[in-house]
């Protein structure tokens, strides 16, 4: 995943293809609804691609990546970048051709986007535009797009590399959405589908699904889950897609889905599949898990911003991300398991973290940072009186997200300390301070494994390079032009 300078340099050509003329709407479903996803690099390539295919539509053209980098002013990386994440949201199909000589040649077969209405349609989607941009921009666009009126051949070995939905994106649970039943978001969401309703009848498209390549449930179980009376015993191409989709948003289990499969509600009166109503069953669900919370998609990069593209899967991810990823991953009660080896968590501390949840409505991933904070402080001890001291402040201060917590955590530490080093305190007093410092500071030693696994790896020093590197270092130069 990523750029690699191996698969792809400056010289390596490249075709165009489209199933044909794109609508001023569908220009405006890529500026206004596509575009807070993917960035605006990933749609200047689109829009580059688009034109530059009109250019030559009645010819076989071929173009190569330098006179686009010249073009756009963007670097091969960060056009690769920008083309991948076309691929993500389904606009771009890649394919590349290698001859029989080796010589490499890619294919790009542009999407057209799908309509306004299947977009506001589709949960996953058009909840993510509503987090990007706003309740008051949504509206607006909602209203404008849904609201009333409104090829080359080259011979060669072909390999389709289109990067998938999840290989771009990755889901986390998130505070950042909160659609809690009763809250001003949930009667928003209502109030835009009286206003501008979807229509999901008339659209003559077909519906395009996200691809995922790395999600696969046991269909084979999946089908010996379905009911009796349901006389086709097999899930159609689109069904698994949806199901695929559902998975990797709401972070869903075969066993789950099974039940899911089960239920009544999902199917029609003449015992169909009703993917609608399936959306909708394991929406309620993961909501009710969550507390209200909407899952969020994210685009992880180094700087976490949302043009990038992630890191390659060989690259360790540091101390920190590692730590922070399992703050907003685990429940609170796997975390206590894991300071506890594994032994049950005992009722008290259950009541603890059912309080949290229930009554001060914090997310899984606060109240990990929360417990772990007052357990590190306090020799591994989950006083409740200042739990739910602390728990008061976070909520007035609303501290929705791991990283807000994290960064509270550390203030509330730096007073413990800047209190502990005041002239006026006794020596007992001291003593419990720098016993609680030296707690925080070393708790390198007292996270579980999972934490401070990589801690003792020693790292290579900087610019030592073995011959394998050297070699791949001259190889790139040679592929840029540097050296003959």
């Amino acid at each position: 995943m990523g750029f690699a300078w191996k698969e792809i340099v400056p010289g390596d050509n490249y075709t165009l293809g489209m199933t044909g003329e794109m609508s001023f709407i569908e220009f405006t479903a890529i500026t206004h609804l596509y575009q807070p996803l993917i960035g605006p690099h990933s749609v200047s390539l689109y829009m580059t691609l688009y034109h530059e295919w009109l250019l030559h539509a009645k010819e076989s053209s071929w173009s190569s990546h330098r006179g686009l980098m010249s073009v756009m002013g963007l670097s091969l990386k960060e056009i690769v970048q920008a083309r991948e994440g076309l691929e993500a949201i389904g606009l771009l199909r890649t394919l590349k051709v290698e001859d029989e000589q080796g010589n490499r040649h890619y294919e790009y077969i542009l999407q057209p986007p799908i309509s306004a209405s299947s977009f506001f349609g589709d949960d996953m989607l058009s909840i993510i535009l509503l987090n990007r941009i706003g309740k008051v921009k949504y509206e607006h666009l909602r209203r404008s797009m849904v609201g009333p009126s409104l090829e080359g051949i080259v011979y060669g070995e072909r390999n389709e590399i289109t990067k998938s939905f999840d290989e771009v994106f990755r889901h986390i649970s998130s505070s950042e959405i909160m659609v809690t039943p009763g809250s001003e978001t949930e009667q928003f969401l209502h109030q835009m589908d009286s206003l501008y309703p979807v229509s999901k009848g008339d659209s003559t498209e077909p519906r395009q699904q996200l691809s995922f390549s790395h999600i696969e449930p046991d269909f084979a179980f999946l089908e010996a889950s379905l009911p009796k009376s349901v006389q086709r015993r097999r899930l159609s191409k689109d069904q698994r897609d949806a199901i695929k989709e559902l998975v990797f948003y709401y972070q869903l289990q075969d066993m789950q889905l099974s039940y899911f499969l089960q239920d009544p509600f999902v199917y029609s009166d003449d015992n169909e599949l009703d993917l609608d109503r399936l959306r909708k069953l394991a929406k309620d669900w993961y909501t009710a898990q969550h507390n209200g919370q909407m899952p969020e998609v994210i685009r992880p990069t180094p700087t976490n911003q949302a043009a990038g593209v992630s890191p390659a899967p060989s690259a360790k991810p540091s101390i920190e991300d590692e730590h922070r990823e399992a703050l907003v991953r685990l429940s609170p009660l796997a975390l206590l398991e894991q300071y506890q080896g594994g032994s049950k968590v005992s009722p008290a501390d259950m009541k603890i973290v059912e309080e949290l949840s229930r009554n001060y409505s914090l997310s899984p991933g606060v109240i990990n940072v929360l417990l772990e904070y007052v357990m590190l402080t306090n020799n591994k001890q989950l006083p409740p009186a200042l739990i739910y001291k602390i728990a008061t402040h976070w909520k007035r201060l609303a501290i929705g997200s791991v990283d807000q917590a994290l960064e509270q955590a550390k203030k509330l530490y730096q007073d413990s300390k800047t209190r502990s080093s005041s002239p006026k305190q006794d020596g007992s007093a001291k003593s419990n301070s720098n016993t609680k410092r030296n707690a925080w500071n070393n708790k390198k030693d007292e996270l579980p494994e999972w934490v401070v696994k990589q801690m003792n790896e020693t790292p290579k020093p900087a610019g030592e390079l073995d011959e394998k590197q050297k070699k791949q270092a001259l190889e790139l130069l040679k592929a840029l032009g540097e050296i003959e």
